[in-house]
């Protein structure tokens, strides 16, 4: 891949020029993650071509790119020793993207996923399940989770969840509430709710997190089928690196 040639000195800094924006420019602003832990990278270069500055992303794994001219335009990150990434992102005026970036540090090559902030779909996305973790509501497993009991069936990592499996006469046996006789779980697969879903379909291996909210917690994007009982969103790792949004 190509790297990014760097013209301004590490210490120049991110500052922007002074005064206001121009009307007809656009803001780029996001947060860059190990797509591996979930955890933000520190440190990441993130330039936008035509804009004078790079931005090095802060403890907190975010960056702030304002003042950017509107159109068709080119986003690269680096990290550390790692190949960097190129992705060609369509600016609106007076517009912010917000984007979540997962790199594969370990790879050759490095997927990112982008999510525009008007996206309806923006939560549909590995990416949304760092940032709801982040924010502390629900439960969370991740992939090392898994790896680190390597469960025969992926229903195994829900002890202790407050989920129960409940096998239906002819039936599946689908993810319930803990406690509760009849009310099984909304479970969405990458995004999509389905019905009556037995979890021990999906081998552990292929598993990249679950979240498990109760009825008050669910994230409106997934409450139109969890009603009062809750929901348990499952992400595969073939949904990692696939871009999202607009």
């Amino acid at each position: 891949m190509v790297r990014l040639a760097l013209t301004l000195s590490l210490m120049a800094g991110a500052a922007e020029l002074a005064g206001q924006p121009p009307a007809d420019s656009a803001h780029v602003r996001g947060i860059v993650r190990n797509a591996n832990s979930g955890r933000p990278l520190a440190g990441a270069l993130v330039a936008v071509h035509s804009v004078r500055f790079f931005y090095l992303t802060d403890s907190t794994g975010t960056f702030d790119v304002g003042a950017v001219p509107a159109g068709r335009r080119i986003l690269t990150v680096v990290y550390r020793e790692s190949p960097s990434v190129e992705y060609s992102m369509e600016l609106r005026p007076g517009r912010t993207l917000k984007l979540e970036i997962l790199l594969d540090v370990t790879a050759v090559d490095l997927n990112p996923i982008v999510v525009d902030a008007a996206a309806p779909d923006a939560g549909l996305s590995l990416a949304g399940f760092y940032g709801r973790r982040d924010h502390g509501f629900g439960r969370f497993i991740t992939k090392d989770d898994i790896a680190t009991r390597h469960p025969a069936r992926l229903s195994a990592m829900l002890t202790g969840k407050g989920v129960r499996i409940g096998c239906r006469p002819r039936g599946p046996c689908v993810p319930m509430r803990a406690g509760s006789r009849n009310c099984p779980l909304a479970v969405h697969l990458d995004g999509v709710w389905v019905r009556d879903f037995d979890i021990d379909q999906v081998p552990p291996q292929d598993v990249a997190g679950i979240e498990i909210y109760r009825g008050p917690e669910v994230p409106i994007e997934f409450a139109r089928n969890a009603r009062d009982c809750g929901a348990m969103l499952i992400w595969t790792r073939a949904h990692e690196g696939a871009p999202v949004g607009r």
